[in-house]
């Protein structure tokens, strides 16, 4: 009776969490792969939770100082890690006893976000084309190549030892603190050689100012599907090459289970359905083409990352007014999403148009409507048979379209 008596109020707590903003604490600077997954989870995981989620960059020491932080940080649920294979598996080797954190005993591990191959990256005029010819450069000027990586430790770091290791070359390492970093000096010619993960590559390679020689995987990459693996080369000690980076989110050790569940539970919705696969698929090359709505792409859009073509509305949209409609040049396309508020059939027509009145009066308020663009919509309003009319409209426009397309549900 007592222990029970004890865990009421942890339970009560987890029940109603959250009931304020989370901290979500990234290991590296902004810019690399970490910070992408962090600030994906962090958009999405705000949208479901219904609190802020703060990515927050502390980068250093190899991402030490982001799990040290955390693993300090009280086990409520408010304070959590997006960390790596780097971080969460190689520092407690390759750091022992300078790292103040034992990555089994003081985290709650909450979810595997993600695996990551890695790509070998040269400059295009680079004169090792392939791997072969790389390790073959490497070999006869020991020494007088330098590769960078995202900080010591780093899934990059081990994966270009493993190389030196197993190719039986001898390279410079040049340590970062984070890939993006790294990647930058790779462009200015500063290193001959980057080792990062195929996301963050990806649209350098495509764009013809990197040239991938290799991937670190068993099996190639979507994103790089004309890229082979290093195991492809049919060098000697070669041909079983595989490593690959993670990603996971985690939280101080002693969280609540129930904590731990909710936390695993959406963030596995955010990582496996939805937006964000598409987001990842296309930024990492493996799609060509996405519609996403425009509020779950506008920061991916406001940092480069991504590129608008058309909006899918007749006309343009008021949150992203310079990009044209597709109907500009397909005519007649239309396609939005939607929202609207329902009622049981039957229900008295002075309290549908009482609602329908008081709703559009709410709607049209210039704070509700600012908070509507911010997310990427558009107050709609309208009277109730506008929206039957509207319902009516879309049944039979997406029942010829699911039809003719044969669109089944897996």
């Amino acid at each position: 009776m007592l222990a029970a008596l004890h865990l009421l109020p942890a339970m009560a707590h987890a029940q109603s969490y959250p009931t304020k903003p989370i901290r979500l604490i990234i290991q590296s600077p902004a810019g690399g792969t970490a910070d992408f997954i962090a600030r994906l989870i962090a958009q999405k995981l705000t949208e479901r939770l219904g609190q802020t989620v703060v990515a927050d960059n502390r980068a250093g020491a190899a991402g030490t100082v982001s799990a040290e932080i955390t693993a300090q940080a009280a086990p409520d649920g408010y304070t959590l890690l997006v960390g790596s294979v780097s971080l969460m598996a190689i520092n407690v080797t390759l750091r022992a006893g300078k790292i103040s954190y034992d990555p089994i005993k003081d985290f709650s591990h909450i979810t595997l976000t993600g695996t990551v191959p890695l790509a070998l990256s040269v400059q295009p005029a680079y004169p090792a084309k392939t791997l072969k010819e790389f390790i073959a450069l490497a070999k006869a000027k020991p020494g007088a190549i330098n590769y960078g990586s995202a900080g010591v430790g780093s899934s990059n770091h081990i994966v270009g030892e493993m190389l030196k290791t197993e190719a039986g070359i001898d390279m410079a390492h040049v340590p970062f603190q984070g890939g993006a970093p790294a990647m930058a000096a790779l462009l200015a010619n500063q290193l001959q050689l980057y080792i990062g993960t195929v996301p963050t590559l990806t649209a350098m390679v495509r764009a013809g100012r990197l040239r991938a020689i290799a991937v670190s995987t068993s099996k190639r990459s979507a994103a790089l599907p004309d890229v082979p693996t290093i195991a492809e080369s049919g060098l000697p000690g070669l041909s079983s090459f595989d490593a690959s980076s993670w990603f996971c989110v985690v939280g101080p050790a002693g969280m609540p289970r129930a904590i731990i569940n909710r936390l695993n539970n959406e963030i596995v919705q955010v990582a496996y359905k939805g937006t964000g696969p598409g987001v990842i698929g296309l930024m990492g090359g493996e799609v060509e083409l996405m519609f996403p709505n425009a509020g779950s792409a506008l920061p991916y859009i406001k940092s480069g990352r991504l590129r608008m073509l058309g909006v899918a509305s007749l006309q343009p949209s008021t949150f992203l007014p310079g990009v044209p409609t597709i109907a500009s040049t397909v005519p007649g396309f239309e396609s939005i999403s939607p929202q609207g508020l329902l009622a049981p059939a039957n229900t008295p027509a002075a309290i549908v148009n009482r609602l329908n009145r008081d709703l559009v009066r709410g709607l049209n308020r210039p704070e509700v409507k600012e908070r509507f663009l911010n997310t990427g919509a558009e107050v709609a309003g309208g009277t109730p048979e506008e929206f039957s009319a509207k319902i009516k409209s879309d049944v039979a426009k997406f029942s010829r379209l699911v039809k003719d397309a044969r669109i089944k549900q897996n």
